[in-house]
């Protein structure tokens, strides 16, 4: 999309990544926001830009891709899943448990503080469709 000649290095875990781009081993990297934040901070990385559909309030300077003149939107998402066949039962007292949990203020003020925001699926059938539509998504992309 951007014209560039780069190669992707897949790592295992962003872990490594960030180690490998602070110390200079690769020149560039995609990396996880929260973990890269506290090197963001420091002076050690240089944000370019941000992958989400809106810039993150703790870094307001830096554009999204978009203003970039790039069409490419990623999101990190954490999510509960559970092996097929489990019981319904189960499958809707663990989610109103995690949408009670996604409630409390102190939680939401620890995970805004790493530059995330609580978003929570209110039926369990919208976070399929969610994984769904971002799994289509990266094709086009990769």
């Amino acid at each position: 999309m951007a014209g560039l000649d780069i190669a992707h290095l897949p790592y295992k875990g962003g872990g490594q990544a960030i180690v490998d781009v602070v110390s200079g081993q690769v020149p560039l990297g995609m990396l996880g926001f929260a973990p890269a934040l506290p090197h963001i901070r420091s002076g050690r990385l240089t944000a370019l830009a941000v992958t989400g559909e809106q810039r993150i309030a703790l870094l307001p300077d830096v554009p999204t891709m978009q203003e970039l003149g790039l069409k490419m939107v990623t999101l990190q998402w954490v999510g509960i899943s559970l092996p097929r066949g489990t019981p319904r039962e189960i499958v809707e007292r663990l989610h109103h448990a995690t949408v009670r949990a996604s409630r409390d203020e102190q939680f939401i003020s620890r995970v805004e503080a790493i530059g995330m925001s609580v978003k929570i699926s209110h039926k369990t059938s919208d976070f399929a469709e969610f994984i769904r539509q971002d799994i289509a998504r990266w094709p086009a992309m990769v």
